[in-house]
């Protein structure tokens, strides 16, 4: 996910890999009731306030699919916004299909949901950069957010059919120019699923040679199939010989 994070989740680390694909296809026949169209714009005025709209129209013979969005972006300077956005569906946008088995076999997500539904998403992101405000000479800043998906809300990359929220809060800064610290709050529901997780790094830069990281992290997560909470710790030490870093870590 790009975090700053030394534990790990799974044995293999780094970025989880995903195959997108949108097919599409002409008909033989032209038929002007089944044309998609959408229009996006967005309007800053001046260097503070921007504003922008969304909004796709597809026909389909009486199931008619649109999607209805705005966002509004209040810019105090470099890395200091408050973002808020609000959209709307109706109907259901595509068939999302899912493989656990590296595609011998697909289901189908929003299945069996129904035609007729309809279901709004908003989210509200704020971040603060309070070295670029003047507030802090070091490095500091921090940002919050939050998310909720009504069960009827669909478009195509993401149709569960379920509600989802989501909120957390992170902060980054310097103690000393030597000393790195982060930490973030999350929590994740999904229907009747939610993840919580809990999160403080710390990087000590000894010299230029030299660094230590310590890190602490609680999960809390519960699905249809598990639940569990877990306590993770993990240190970390990189030394630089000319060009390459060397780094050994340990997890607990």
């Amino acid at each position: 996910d790009g975090l700053p994070r030394l534990s790990r989740d799974t044995p293999l680390d780094g970025y989880t890999q995903v195959l997108l694909v949108d097919y599409e296809y002409l008909p033989t026949g032209f038929n002007p009731d089944e044309i998609t169209a959408g229009v996006r714009g967005k309007q800053w005025f001046g260097d503070h306030v921007g504003v922008g709209v969304t909004y796709i129209d597809e026909n389909r013979a009486g199931d008619d699919y649109t999607l209805a969005a705005a966002d509004l972006t209040l810019q105090a300077g470099r890395g200091t916004y408050l973002k808020v956005e609000q959209a709307r569906t109706e109907s259901t946008s595509a068939p999302v299909f899912y493989s656990e088995n590296g595609g011998l076999s697909f289901d189908q997500l929003n299945s069996g949901l129904g035609a007729q539904r309809k279901g709004d998403a908003s989210s509200v992101e704020a971040r603060a950069n309070f070295k670029e405000l003047g507030w802090t000479q070091l490095d500091w800043s921090a940002g919050a957010w939050m998310r909720r998906v009504d069960s009827g809300y669909s478009i195509a990359r993401y149709d569960t059919g379920e509600e989802v929220r989501e909120r957390g809060f992170e902060f980054r800064g310097q103690l000393s120019p030597a000393f790195d610290i982060y930490g973030r709050y999350s929590r994740a529901e999904r229907g009747a699923e939610y993840l919580e997780q809990n999160q403080l790094t710390g990087e000590w830069r000894i010299n230029d040679d030299n660094t230590l990281s310590a890190e602490l992290r609680r999960v809390d997560e519960s699905s249809i199939s598990s639940q569990g909470i877990g306590t993770l710790g993990a240190l970390q030490y990189k030394h630089r010989f000319g060009r390459t870093d060397i780094s050994a870590f340990m997890t607990l």
